[in-house]
């Protein structure tokens, strides 16, 4: 990822480069919201046992939330009825080992992901 500006005269009009920046800031997470869980929501189903039963891949949420320092944050997990066991499926406990299937999905998409940022950053004007 990089950022290139080209300054053709003394005056820069700094709402239109900040105003251009949330917008493209904005779609970046949006974009990136939909192709983490549709990872995520692969690797969920691949490790799948029983299809009539509701399963973690069924309650796969994307959202975008502001942290404590005003900051927009991706967020992907589980909803209100598979959210707390999503780190014992991930990470794994003193009974079983972990599917790492969060740690995959981040990491399959990075290429695509820093595709995303960099076109959206073109469209910019950055």
């Amino acid at each position: 990822m990089s950022m290139k500006m080209t300054v053709s005269n003394d005056e820069i009009d700094l709402k239109v480069i900040i105003n251009d920046s949330k917008i493209a800031g904005d779609n970046i997470l949006k974009a990136c919201g939909k192709i983490l869980k549709a990872r995520v929501v692969g690797n969920l189903n691949a490790i799948r046992t029983n299809i009539e039963h509701r399963h973690m891949a069924d309650d796969v949420q994307s959202r975008i939330v502001k942290d404590k320092f005003g900051y927009d944050v991706l967020k992907v997990g589980g909803g209100s009825a598979t959210g707390t066991k999503w780190h014992i499926v991930n990470d794994g406990n003193y009974g079983n080992q972990g599917t790492h299937f969060m740690d995959r999905a981040i990491e399959r998409s990075q290429p695509e992901i820093e595709e995303l940022i960099d076109e959206e950053l073109r469209k910019a004007g950055f």
